[in-house]
């Protein structure tokens, strides 16, 4: 299961161009899907940079099923301390709060990720 995880961050990673929406909808579910797992989200906390800009890339994506699947990663991958820091010196946290998503159902899971993450940060400060 692991080795898929490098394979399709580099899959995403060098030919995101060329991938037909299908793939890019079916290859996002499966990186969230891979993301709810421990295993996975260390395999994924190693390679953060590139999975980070694969999120960024396919955010602005007018598509509920592929924002739906990078929301579901980030609410698994944004738990790991390492994730968290790489997100933030990608701009991550900037581009989740300036997102003009008209959809009340994405709206709804980006807040909650946004307040989550303030949560964490305050339990973290806090002890």
């Amino acid at each position: 299961m692991l080795n898929v995880i490098h394979y399709i961050v580099n899959l995403f990673a060098c030919e995101s161009d060329t991938l037909s929406d299908y793939t890019i909808e079916y290859g996002l579910a499966l990186i969230m899907n891979l993301s709810l797992r421990k295993a996975g989200r260390e395999k994924f906390e190693a390679i953060a940079d590139k999975t980070i800009q694969i999120l960024q890339k396919f955010m602005d994506k007018d598509n509920i099923q592929v924002l739906t699947c990078i929301n579901g990663t980030l609410y698994s991958l944004l738990k790991k301390q390492k994730f968290k820091n790489e997100a933030r010196n990608k701009g991550l946290d900037i581009k989740l709060k300036n997102s003009k998503i008209d959809n009340p159902q994405l709206k709804k899971q980006i807040t909650y990720i946004k307040l989550l993450q303030i949560i964490k940060e305050i339990i973290t400060i806090s002890h």
